[in-house]
């Protein structure tokens, strides 16, 4: 089957394949210029896993319904190893999201789901060829270069960071053994939300680079530029919220020209470096992406004028506005730490804190509250040009059986002040400027 042939076919098509090409397991690739021979036996068992949350929101009515146990995960691994050189491997899951920096999230409800996606169920595809022992080239879903470490492991961790959606492309993965041992990745794929063919003629391309400074100590670089989201997956998606939240007509979107997208991410990891804490992992990253509007004399979805005709939640993650005439701009910056310490009784203790700044160029729509006798929110005589968020996450975890895990976990989110558009759904359907919940996690063979 050639790469084109891959990119066109249809959902239903795929189901083919999966039936008749991939009838076994296995828990990854195959190392680089590794020999390996699968058994009969092995091949033919897929590998299931499961993850179920029970969250307490302490945001909600006194009373109402909490959501425990609720499955947030159920995935089927499918690994079909032909040749020392080549394989590919597929997982379903009906619960994936095409949301790659959100996946391990119990929120699933505001979540982009497995139908948002023409993949549908098929939350990742690979198929890898190893063209040299330090050489491989791979056709994939491709999750963006940009992601910062995940030290911590946590459900609720990295939840301010943006990777792009999932997308469908070419990766070169290349391991320079030098004097300072390299990773990189170079990839070329059809644009952030376009998992099956092509829609725009602009294309994603991306590289990212993982250093091993000293044994302890890795570095990560990546960039990654999208060329435009009309069309996309995202973009539909975004339209169809608007629409639900805040009465915009989605056909206005197609007015104008779409947006352009440039991430930027630098990661440090630090691991059992220190006497004592051998245990102990350290990760902090930073994260910049800048989406811009491609046609300025073309207006769009939302305009400024939409959004203020009432008090609807936008999602900062996808949050553009645009107004004729003006090349509007989104810049959003994060700054993450975390940590994660492996006891030797099989316990770990984690965190993750993360902070970010919003900040939009033209048509902007960050309006602060003015609070009235009632109490209610109108829109302030003047908005801001940037909003800030903080988000901080801890949990213990223990494995209680092998391959089975439970995680405890608590979690704090806020905005730095009261806005309009922007803010988390609050007790009896009152709009708060902070969340806080409580999550348990119990997971069985589950891989992110």
């Amino acid at each position: 089957m050639s790469p084109n042939n891959f990119v066109s076919m249809p959902r239903s098509a795929y189901a083919i394949v999966i039936t008749c090409g991939l009838t076994g397991f296995g828990g990854g690739r195959l190392a680089m210029g590794q020999s390996a021979t699968v058994s009969a036996a092995a091949a033919a068992t897929p590998v299931l896993g499961l993850r179920v949350d029970c969250m307490h929101d302490f945001n909600a009515t006194n009373g109402s319904a909490q959501q425990c146990l609720s499955l947030s995960g159920l995935s089927v691994d499918l690994n079909q190893e032909s040749s020392p050189t080549l394989s590919a491997k597929i997982r379903l899951d009906p619960f994936a999201t095409p949301r790659p920096s959100r996946a391990t999230s119990p929120l699933r409800a505001n979540l982009p789901a497995a139908g948002d996606s023409a993949m549908g169920i098929i939350d990742q595809a690979r198929l890898t060829w190893i063209a040299r022992p330090s050489l491989e080239l791979s056709l994939r879903s491709y999750e963006g270069a940009t992601l910062l470490p995940a030290v911590s492991g946590l459900a609720m961790a990295n939840q301010l960071m943006d990777a792009g959606w999932k997308q469908l492309a070419l990766t070169l993965d290349y391991n320079l053994n030098a004097l300072i041992p390299t990773r990189v990745v170079l990839a070329a794929g059809n644009g952030e939300g376009q998992t099956v063919r092509p829609v725009t003629p602009q294309q994603y391309f991306g590289v990212r680079a993982e250093v091993t400074i000293f044994e302890h100590l890795q570095l990560s670089l990546a960039g990654a530029a999208n060329g435009n989201d009309l069309g996309s997956e995202e973009q539909i998606y975004t339209g169809r919220v608007l629409k639900q939240r805040c009465g915009i007509n989605v056909d206005e979107g197609t007015k104008g020209g779409g947006h352009s997208t440039r991430r930027a991410a630098v990661g440090v990891t630090v691991s059992g470096a220190l006497v004592g804490l051998e245990g102990l992992r350290l990760g902090a990253g930073w994260q910049s992406n800048l989406t811009k509007d491609l046609v300025a004399d073309k207006g769009g979805f939302p305009s400024v004028a939409q959004i203020a005709e009432g008090r609807c939640q936008l999602d900062p993650d996808l949050y553009f506005v645009e107004e004729e005439g003006v090349q509007s701009s989104v810049q959003r910056t994060t700054l993450n730490l975390s940590f994660r310490h492996n006891f030797s009784s099989g316990m770990y203790l984690a965190g993750d804190y993360s902070t970010r700044r919003i900040t939009s160029q033209g048509g902007s729509l960050i309006r602060l509250c003015d609070f009235g006798a009632d109490g209610g929110c109108v829109a302030g005589a003047q908005g801001n040009t940037s909003l800030d968020q903080t988000a901080w996450t801890i949990g213990l975890g223990t494995a209680l059986a092998p391959n089975l895990d439970l995680s405890l976990e608590y979690f704090s989110a806020s905005f730095d002040r009261h806005y309009v558009n922007f803010y988390y759904p609050g007790a009896d359907g009152h709009a708060d400027r902070d969340f806080t919940l409580f999550n348990a996690r119990l997971a069985y063979r589950w891989q992110s």
